[in-house]
């Protein structure tokens, strides 16, 4: 004879957290929240929400110019894989977006100052980047670079020797000879 064991499972929305001892919750270290410890490995439902911080070893040039307008919806994908929260307005423009780049409304709530792209950079460089480092634009391409790459006066020299030549950093911030 064969035994069935029905097994329910139920989205984490369905347990009311409020019915739970404080001691049958565990507190997230990334982003506070409480959870049920009903998981063997204790790992964080709220998980796909947190984060990605980019190691410094993956800066360079993410998204190459040869991509051309589709180069803006890629680097909102870098955004959503690493963790950008999009709406729904953000969703159904990106993909009226990737269909035709000329539609108005899509176009503008991409691009125009204050959309989505400049929203999605903001949010990567708080949230993602590495300490010293950046995403942004430069010439068509999207990186994640040192700051010293995208503002050589940072170093305190207005970018400039003691000769006065100009003084030019490698993406990791290193001084270039």
């Amino acid at each position: 004879m064969t035994a069935v064991i029905q097994v329910n499972t139920y989205p984490l929305s369905d347990i009311v957290i409020g019915s739970l001892n404080d001691s049958d919750l565990v507190t997230c270290g990334t982003c506070g929240k409480k959870f049920p410890d009903i998981y063997p490995s204790a790992r964080c439902p709220y998980e796909y929400e947190h984060p990605r911080k980019w190691p410094t070893d993956e800066a360079g040039c993410l998204i190459g110019g040869h991509h051309g307008w589709h180069g803006h919806a890629y680097m909102i994908d870098l955004a959503v894989q690493s963790g950008y929260p999009m709406t729904e307005k953000d969703t159904r423009a990106l993909d009226i977006y990737r269909g035709n780049a000329s539609h108005d409304a899509a176009s503008q709530h991409m691009l125009d100052q204050g959309g989505l792209m400049d929203k999605a950079e903001e949010w990567m460089n708080k949230h993602c980047a590495p300490e010293g480092y950046s995403f942004g634009w430069h010439e068509g391409e999207f990186f994640l670079a040192h700051n010293y790459w995208w503002y050589p006066e940072a170093d305190g020299n207005d970018g400039r020797d003691c000769q006065g030549k100009d003084i030019h950093y490698d993406i990791h911030g290193a001084q270039e000879v």
